[in-house]
């Protein structure tokens, strides 16, 4: 290392700030591993619910096309004739 062969007080500093660096990276490659895994969760999770909202607007559409067919009753008093 630097401090090792040219054993100044600058030299241990920047070695250490080295290390400190290097501490750093692994932390961020952790985290970055978390985070696209909750990305992916999140992905699947956005798939699902996608599909789940496309199968409700079908039945929505199906409920208002079966409604669309069926002959209304007229609403209030009807007098028998």
């Amino acid at each position: 290392m630097l401090s090792s062969v040219l054993r100044s007080r600058a030299a241990i500093a920047v070695n250490i700030e080295i290390m400190r660096e290097f501490v750093r990276l692994r932390r961020a490659s952790v985290v970055s591993e978390k985070l696209a895994s909750v990305v992916t969760e999140l992905a699947q999770r956005v798939d699902t619910h996608d599909a789940a909202i496309k199968n409700l607007i079908q039945s929505i559409r199906r409920l208002v096309e079966a409604g669309a067919a069926t002959t209304k009753r007229p609403i209030g008093f009807v007098p028998i004739e």
